[in-house]
């Protein structure tokens, strides 16, 4: 039949239930997302996404998954805020073991490098996820006079790093003709390491080029106004 007029008139139990929309049954959770640290002011620069996949075990047997991708262009548009759910399933009659999952991040770099983290517990509503790097910055500096002095015309560097096994590198150049004197170099490291590597070429006065090999260091300043002997 079509129910017409007033439906509180009807005087059928059958036709009608009154439900507790407080009940668990008829919740879902929306957990939150968000790119933290240094990192996020930095995102378009070195990242090309990151996904996060989420799964909650429920006590009856059943696995709800969601998952969702931070990318360049999505990360602008929905201002660093991004949702994944879950529903109440049978079975899930402890309150707070319900607000239990697992997450877990890829991270995908320019350059094709990748790190996955392993799948990890958590409760919170809101899900910070911290980049599993760190971004450095190193000072290319020269000095006026010792560059006059070893009669050098201008300086390359190229810093060399590693993110995810793949190994990228970032070069900037030192017009010293034009009394440009610094320089620096902005690039990112895994959090498990400290040192990165370099390589410097020296154009000299008589156009004679000098190579300084691959060098290591783990300080925030290369000098380049020293050419070794040769």
């Amino acid at each position: 039949e079509v129910f017409g007029g007033n439906i509180g008139k009807i005087n059928c139990k059958d036709c009608l239930r009154e439900v507790n929309l407080d009940d668990p049954l008829y919740k879902q959770r929306e957990l939150v997302c968000f790119i933290d640290g240094e990192i996020s002011q930095d995102f378009n620069k070195y990242i090309n996404y990151v996904t996060v996949s989420m799964r909650k075990k429920h006590p009856g047997g059943d696995i709800t998954t969601d998952e969702v991708r931070v990318d360049r262009k999505n990360f602008s548009s929905e201002g660093n805020s991004f949702k994944l759910l879950y529903g109440w399933k049978p079975g899930d009659n402890d309150r707070r073991n319900w607000l239990n999952y697992e997450y877990k991040t890829v991270w995908n770099f320019f350059g094709g490098g990748s790190i996955e983290n392993d799948w990890k517990p958590a409760a919170d509503q809101v899900i910070p996820l911290k980049a599993p790097v760190n971004r450095r910055t190193v000072n290319i500096v020269a000095d006026a006079d010792k560059v006059k002095q070893n009669n050098i015309r201008s300086v390359t560097v190229r810093v060399y790093y590693k993110v995810g096994g793949e190994e990228q590198f970032k070069q900037t150049s030192l017009n010293l003709n034009k009394q440009v004197y610094s320089a620096t170099v902005d690039f990112i490291l895994s959090k498990d390491q400290v040192e990165y590597e370099y390589e410097i070429d020296w154009l000299m006065g008589n156009n004679q080029a000098i190579k300084s090999g691959r060098l290591k260091s783990s300080f925030d300043d290369i000098y380049v106004d020293a050419v070794p002997n040769k």
